[in-house]
């Protein structure tokens, strides 16, 4: 479990670090593209607009030290979320400043709103959302009734932002489009994070059956080891014992020649003996019967 939260963090910080990078790159961009279409264009863009963007770009180095300071997932994710709606609050200014509703300034919230989506849940991205159109509504506001001077960029239908039916118009459809885009891209991000978390679990699970059958493999190695130890040590004992066994059988054989050959021996004498005794007795015969004679 503390493992999974480990990775959990990790992965955070990665987005929430290459968030920034790519978020001051592209407020760096966006104050080059200010200056070249005011005094390059000619276009009126108030010098206030190049202020708040730098402002706004020094402000990322603040939340750079936040983000670096939180130890868990759950806290990146709330520094998140709270410098997301200061992005939303940075992006109503500008809007005040390059038209108001007058303009197409809802557009700038889309971008704030789909990355943001991506990452935190469902429930948050909707009420960043929600939080856009509160925004976009009070700017509206304030421009109808002259509490805020209305700063045009380009010149439409003039007096545009005090029709009521533009505004309102205006206000439907951005809320409609911000809470869309939160829904969208909160289901979205929530469906990347649940197969995120699938492919963990199964990653997870592979490692340890592969874990298991290494453990299994190594014992088996071992066993097949030990089991061929006593077979080498088997088959050298029945080496020794047949050559003890082949020496015994050369001894007897010896043993049994020897016998024999005293055994042949004796009965070749014994032949020899009664061959002897036979002629013997066939001179005594022969001796008795010329005796006889003589008589």
């Amino acid at each position: 479990m503390r493992k999974e939260k480990d990775t959990e963090f990790k992965e955070a910080l990665s987005k929430l670090r290459l968030d920034l990078r790519s978020t001051r790159a592209m407020l760096a961009a966006f104050s080059i593209i200010a200056g070249i279409v005011k005094f390059f264009l000619k276009v009126p863009i108030p010098s206030s607009v190049l202020l708040i963007i730098f402002v706004w770009f020094l402000l990322y180095f603040v939340y750079e030290s936040w983000v670096e300071k939180t130890k868990n997932a759950k806290g990146l994710y709330n520094v998140y979320f709270r410098y997301n709606i200061g992005d939303l609050l940075f992006l109503t200014v500008l809007i005040h400043y390059l038209g108001g509703v007058e303009w197409i300034g809802l557009i700038f919230y889309t971008l704030t709103l789909v990355t943001a989506g991506l990452m935190l849940s469902k429930k948050r991205a909707i009420i960043l959302g929600l939080i856009a159109s509160l925004f976009y509504f009070i700017l509206a506001l304030l421009e109808y009734f002259g509490t805020l001077s209305h700063n045009p960029i380009f010149f439409l239908e003039p007096g545009l932002y005090r029709s009521p039916s533009y505004i309102g118009t205006q206000i439907l459809i951005a809320s409609a489009i911000f809470y869309f885009i939160g829904e969208t891209t909160g289901t979205f991000s929530e469906i990347l994070r649940e197969r995120s978390r699938q492919l963990k679990k199964e990653k997870e699970r592979v490692l340890r059956a592969y874990r298991v059958a290494e453990e299994a493999r190594k014992v088996l190695e071992i066993r097949v080891r030990a089991r061929t130890r006593e077979l080498e040590e088997l088959a050298e004992k029945r080496e020794e014992i047949i050559e003890e066994r082949t020496k015994e059988l050369q001894e007897k054989i010896k043993t049994l020649e020897k016998f024999q050959r005293v055994t042949v021996g004796r009965e070749l004498k014994m032949i020899e003996l009664k061959k002897a005794l036979r002629q013997a007795r066939d001179e005594i015969k022969k001796l008795k019967r010329e005796i006889r004679g003589k008589r």
